[in-house]
């Protein structure tokens, strides 16, 4: 009887054991399982707020496009170059919050780039000029060189135009640069600039819009 107890006891512990290591083995599944799950859920989250942003980007476009197009009527129309190049201005203003958009026109008798419109920070600037042989200046460098320009990191990028040192004024914070030549119908040529106080705060979908609009003003 003895025997059969003992026998009995070691079936019973054996049995709990083989039960222990079957809830190992299901809880490490599982756990296996969550991690998966959280990985699918974190994945989804992911999608949604790609595909959010994409969406909006979208919308964006549509807008900024439309923009385009209202410009494109107002120069066909012929309206005044103001109401042309403020609507350029908001266009640069929706999609990016520039501190500074200019556009300025060779003066070739003056040997002057005249700003006729600018507007720094919000507010309308006076009239003001760049000697057209100041080389130490972004804009004449554009104009005369014909080179479109995107600056991410004005201080660590400036190096490269020789001896460019500044971007229209000593006032400016210039950390993210848009310069972009045109030539308008009357063969006039200039420039537009449009320049940020924040680093990356353009990209190249900006600049595209920008040079598509300098495109339309000749």
């Amino acid at each position: 009887a003895l025997l059969g107890f003992l026998w009995h006891r070691h079936q019973v512990l054996n049995f709990r054991q083989e039960l222990d290591v079957l809830a190992l083995s299901k809880q490490q599944e599982l756990g296996k399982l969550r991690s998966k799950l959280s990985i699918k859920d974190s994945e989804i989250e992911k999608y949604k707020n790609l595909t959010s942003q994409l969406n909006q980007k979208v919308e964006l476009s549509t807008t900024h496009f439309a923009m385009v197009k209202d410009l494109y009527e107002m120069i066909c129309d012929n309206l005044a170059e103001v109401r042309v190049v403020g609507t350029i201005q908001q266009l640069m203003d929706n999609m990016a919050k520039a501190d500074f958009f200019g556009f300025g026109c060779l003066n070739n008798e003056a040997d002057l780039l005249v700003f006729r419109y600018a507007v720094h920070h919000g507010g309308r600037l006076p009239v003001f000029n760049l000697p057209s042989d100041d080389a130490s200046q972004l804009p004449v460098h554009c104009l005369f060189a014909q080179l479109s320009v995107l600056v991410h990191h004005w201080d660590q990028e400036k190096f490269q135009y020789q001896k460019v040192i500044r971007v229209v004024s000593d006032d400016l914070n210039p950390c993210s640069v848009m310069v972009v030549p045109f030539l308008l119908s009357d063969a006039t040529k200039g420039v537009l600039v449009v320049v940020s106080e924040s680093e990356d705060a353009f990209t190249d979908y900006h600049f595209q819009v920008l040079k598509l609009t300098a495109s339309m003003l000749g």
